[in-house]
């Protein structure tokens, strides 16, 4: 959050630092314009004056354009400060907001689910908040499909499909998401017909392979 306090203090510093410097300079230049005016009314002054007046002169406008430089330089820095002032604390927050909420939709998942995604959706947060968000939501809901499978060798064969990159992916999210479906009504099955249907997937088929052999295999097991 940006602290007003303590950019009132800054200003209220600054503002008497700018008086100061703005006194000196005065009383420079009240001082060279009447040793200046003096050097020209009387002339008999000029040697006197003139060991003492180019060099306060040259002082004059060398601290003039050091002062402004600086009055410059500074209002820069604060334009910018402002700047990221107002952007970078809203983006923080939006941020940490973000890995908070994901933490929150993943908090009640598997642990195995827990430890696959959840530091991937909150360092995803840094580059696509929505997209972090959408995909904690599905993989929230995968998990909520398959966290009531019992058979562990069942649930350890899905738990192969079940990666970042699958459920990143629209098309294969969605059979993703059908293979879910289709392992929780074979975990319904018998533990032998369970065994039989994992002994015959021996290899990680594609879903175009995959869903139409379940289908099959819950149809012959009805």
């Amino acid at each position: 959050m940006i602290d007003i306090a303590s950019i009132g203090v800054s200003t209220v510093i600054d503002q008497n630092y700018r008086r100061k410097a703005q006194l000196c300079l005065s009383g420079l230049f009240v001082t060279v314009s009447i040793a200046t005016v003096t050097w020209f009314i009387f002339p008999a002054s000029q040697n006197v004056l003139a060991p003492f007046l180019l060099p306060a002169m040259f002082l004059l406008f060398t601290l003039s354009m050091g002062y402004y430089m600086f009055i410059f330089s500074c209002e820069e820095k604060s334009l910018v400060k402002n700047v990221l002032g107002m952007v970078e604390p809203a983006e923080s927050v939006k941020r940490v907001h973000c890995q908070e909420n994901i933490k929150s939709l993943l908090a009640e998942v598997r642990s195995t689910t827990k430890d696959r995604f959840r530091n991937v959706l909150v360092n995803l947060c840094f580059e696509d908040r929505s997209k972090a968000h959408k995909l904690a939501l599905y993989v929230k809901e995968i998990d909520n499909i398959v966290s009531s499978i019992k058979n562990k060798d069942l649930l350890d064969h899905f738990d192969q499909f079940f990666t970042i990159t699958e459920v990143s992916n629209k098309k294969n999210r969605s059979e993703l998401m059908n293979l879910a479906r289709a392992y929780k009504m074979i975990s319904e099955e018998d533990p032998d017909k369970i065994q039989d249907f994992l002994a015959t997937q021996t290899k990680s088929y594609s879903y175009e392979i995959m869903l139409p052999e379940i289908d099959n295999f819950l149809s012959q097991a009805r």
